[in-house]
């Protein structure tokens, strides 16, 4: 439901009813619910703080049970340092898992952070 409320599908959108959904999915470890709780914490929507240390803990969380989301936006956030150090090997790391596991934008990604990787 947290889904739809933040894409407005069905429903008026509405950051702050999918940001309540959510919080009450990622409580009971759904790990979509947990990425898309990261989204808003790292874009500060929803009455939100905007806080990279609080989305990371949440794609990590949800990435560990499997959410693809999770693992390309972990590797978004390695790759340009954004409330992290900036690491091109850690973010390749995360980015190859969520392409393998068929993530369009991370099949995208790949070969730019790899070319980042070999210019560094």
């Amino acid at each position: 439901l947290g889904a739809a409320y933040l894409a407005g599908e069905g429903v008026a959108q509405d950051f702050c009813v999918a940001c309540s959904w959510f919080q009450v999915a990622a409580e009971h470890g759904h790990p979509l619910a947990q990425c898309n709780l990261g989204v808003l914490y790292a874009q500060g929507l929803a009455g939100l703080p905007q806080d990279f240390a609080a989305a990371r803990r949440l794609y990590e969380l949800s990435a560990s049970q499997g959410c693809r989301d999770a693992m390309y936006n972990l590797g978004f956030l390695h790759a340009k340092g954004v409330g992290v150090r900036r690491d091109l090997c850690v973010a390749h790391g995360h980015i190859c898992r969520a392409a393998e596991m068929g993530h369009q934008q991370a099949r995208q990604a790949l070969p730019r952070v790899e070319k980042l990787m070999r210019e560094a």
